[in-house]
């Protein structure tokens, strides 16, 4: 039987020391959400619960900027935490919670649960919201993004390929008994490279390639390139195409 989740930390771990230099869409998304979050916090205290960790950015952020009280930090890889937790000041103040977020049992007296570019992975996202509600305090604030299903389109056009996002719609109902919505704010990223080459090479180096399955010989990946010059040529190159979807829910 196909372990998806195990082929994500597979394709994670191997791209874990190329991720930050190739990650540019990944990167804007954790800024907005860090903005999203200022937003909401008075800069002084309170504790974090982030999901998806990864890398580090958006945790790094977080510590040097708004010094919670506690951070608890989640991610499928120990690797990915023992990747930046040496930039961390004060790192008494952070715990790491290894494994899969939907098994694993969420920390409480949360006053923030941040999760950035994870939600589209979950399977069964109302038991995420649910466990959410029990670990946030009372008014506490879930701040998350997903993705449309305009997320990497040309991929998804050429190889028929990719992941079946959640709508907005969706996920407010999965939400309605837990949360209330505050904010909901799609955006578009658009990226550019040289070549369909240098697509794939992102996305190989940022660890989302699982649609590489049909590209296994040389003549199948030559098709592709020739049909994505062709179809989604830029005046610099080709583009490529990130929708995250943007929430900030209260707790009832």
């Amino acid at each position: 039987m196909y372990d998806y989740k195990q082929n994500i930390k597979t394709r994670f771990k191997k791209a874990l020391n190329t991720y930050d230099s190739n990650a540019f869409a990944q990167k804007k998304i954790s800024l907005k959400l860090f903005d999203l979050i200022k937003d909401f916090s008075d800069k002084t205290k309170g504790n974090f619960f982030e999901i998806g960790c990864g890398t580090g950015f958006l945790t790094k952020k977080i510590f040097s900027e708004l010094k919670p009280t506690i951070s608890y930090v989640n991610d499928l890889l120990q690797e990915c935490y023992d990747f930046f937790i040496s930039e961390i000041e004060n790192k008494q103040n952070i715990i790491f919670l290894k494994g899969n977020a939907e098994e694993i049992n969420f920390p409480t007296d949360i006053d923030f649960i941040i999760s950035g570019s994870t939600f589209q992975w979950f399977e069964n996202p109302e038991n995420f919201f649910r466990k959410s509600y029990n670990s946030l305090n009372e008014n506490g604030l879930l701040i998350f993004n997903s993705f449309s299903p305009d997320n990497l389109k040309q991929i998804k056009e050429l190889t028929a390929a990719g992941l079946s996002y959640f709508s907005k719609a969706e996920i407010l109902n999965f939400s309605e008994n837990y949360f209330d919505l505050l904010i909901v704010e799609n955006e578009t990223i658009n990226l550019e490279f040289n070549s369909p080459f240098d697509v794939l090479r992102h996305l190989k180096l940022t660890g989302v390639n699982s649609f590489s399955s049909g590209l296994k010989t040389k003549n199948a990946i030559k098709i592709f390139e020739q049909e994505y010059y062709s179809k989604f040529k830029t005046e610099n190159g080709v583009g490529l195409t990130y929708s995250p979807v943007y929430f900030v829910m209260r707790r009832k």
